[in-house]
């Protein structure tokens, strides 16, 4: 009797310990998966694209790999949680998810199996909201966060959008920063609680309202969380994901701007800020009127207005030994205004996600090429709907941008970019012209993910 007593106990203990296993699993964010053609993995994004009343958000998914991908789409910031939704991603494919996007707060949480794929979100305004955003999904959870864009001007709204998919609640202090203002620490926004598997936003103007510029630090006290910024007002609809660390150079490519864009610079220490920025395009790289040298205030966020034309970067480089958080963001033809939080260096792989959902849009690749190596890219497509992948390539100068041809990139597919020699930067931009009351106008700039080596 007492050997099989203790071969019952055995068999509860290791019960015990492969149930704590899986719940320990569900708690912590998964590591980021090898790179295309790896073995069978698991990864997951975090997408806190935010949301309105009578809004729509599409979370698309990348495959670039011959190798077929599976996700589970959870919906955050709901008071009832559905069950994941189990979607399948077909080889060389791009997939559209609809998700919620009905509230302020709203957020989605993509779990992947299988090879590596990309996430990446579109979000569209209803009623007197109207326009598009758009930005990649976060690659899991951080402590910390920084986000650059924002304006609390009047007719504009900026919301922090802290999402939290993981099975305890986080607790998280949000302090925001402008010029000529000391930082805000409100008792309101400080260990604010972020439920288990749940979402917020914080709208920036109840704290630190007519301001041109607003820049957030979100610390996360207990748990890890993903960070997006969401603008809204007559300016349209703008899209920003967090950074989970400053840097000292930030390129911010852009395309399809209608007149002068702006470039938000958020300097969070205690010292001051010395930058200048380089406009790099098609002909040759030209220091930016009124961008040559710039000394910001310590502890502060700024926006300084800029000319851009066509396929084109600006190169954010800081001149001493602080590091910032930047965004660049534009005016689109239809009245929508896009955003980017761009990227502090080149890489040799990048997936770019739509920038807008629409049946009709004019979309584009914008390379930006900030290394003095010129660098062959090819560019393919993976096609939305099981379609034909079509292969292209595009010569980018050392120091310059160039872009794909007009009218190559479908509506509804990502990008495969690929580097034969030297590094890029790759952004996705978009313009819809509107139609039905389900698909307004919308132009949006979506900054491209690295694919992992």
């Amino acid at each position: 009797m007492r050997a099989r007593g203790q071969g019952v106990l055995a068999t509860i203990v290791v019960t015990i310990v492969a149930l704590g296993a899986i719940a320990f699993e569900r708690a912590v964010p998964r590591e980021r998966p090898a790179a295309r053609g790896s073995s069978a993995s698991s990864g997951s994004w975090i997408c806190p694209h935010g949301g309105g009343d009578g809004w729509q958000a599409t979370v698309f998914l990348a495959n670039p790999s011959p190798d077929p991908a599976a996700a589970h789409i959870t919906s955050l910031a709901l008071e009832d949680s559905p069950l994941p939704l189990v979607v399948d991603v077909p080889p060389i494919s791009t997939v559209r998810v609809q998700v919620d996007a009905t509230a302020r707060g709203s957020s989605t949480f993509v779990e992947t199996f299988g090879p590596w794929i990309a996430a990446g979100w579109v979000v569209r305004g209803s009623g007197g909201e109207r326009g598009t955003g758009a930005e990649p999904c976060a690659p899991g959870g951080a402590r910390d966060w920084y986000l650059a864009d924002g304006s609390t001007e009047e007719g504009e709204q900026t919301f922090v959008v802290v999402a939290n998919p993981y099975a305890a609640s986080a607790v998280v202090d949000v302090a925001l920063f402008a010029q000529g203002r000391p930082p805000v620490r409100d008792s309101a926004i400080t260990n604010l609680t972020v439920p288990a598997r749940g979402s917020l936003a914080v709208k920036v103007g109840n704290f630190a309202a007519g301001e041109p510029a607003i820049g957030a630090v979100v610390q996360a006290r207990i748990g890890r969380i993903g960070v997006g910024g969401l603008g809204v007002g007559a300016s349209g609809i703008r899209s920003t994901i967090g950074q989970t660390a400053l840097a000292g150079r930030v390129i911010l490519p852009i395309t399809g701007a209608l007149g002068e864009s702006s470039v938000e610079v958020f300097g969070p220490g205690e010292e001051a800020v010395a930058f200048g920025a380089t406009h790099r395009s098609e002909g040759e790289p030209q220091l930016l009127q009124g961008l040559e040298e710039v000394e910001q205030d310590a502890q502060a966020a700024a926006a300084y207005q800029v000319l851009t034309e066509g396929p084109s970067a600006v190169d954010l480089t800081v001149h001493n030994d602080q590091l910032v958080a930047a965004a660049l963001s534009a005016a689109g033809t239809q009245g929508d205004a896009a955003a980017t939080a761009g990227s502090p260096a080149g890489a040799a792989a990048w997936v770019v996600l739509p920038a807008v959902d629409a049946e009709v849009a004019t979309s584009l690749i914008v390379l930006a090429n900030p290394g003095t190596e010129d660098a062959d890219v090819t560019l393919e497509l993976l096609p939305a709907s099981r379609g034909t992948s079509t292969l292209t390539t595009i010569a980018v100068p050392a120091g310059g941008v160039a872009a794909s041809a007009p009218g190559w990139v479908e509506a509804g597919s990502a990008v495969l970019v690929r580097c034969g020699s030297g590094l890029v930067v790759a952004l996705g931009a978009a313009a819809s012209g509107g139609g039905p009351d389900d698909e307004p106008a919308g132009y949006a700039l979506s900054v491209g993910v690295r694919v992992p080596s």
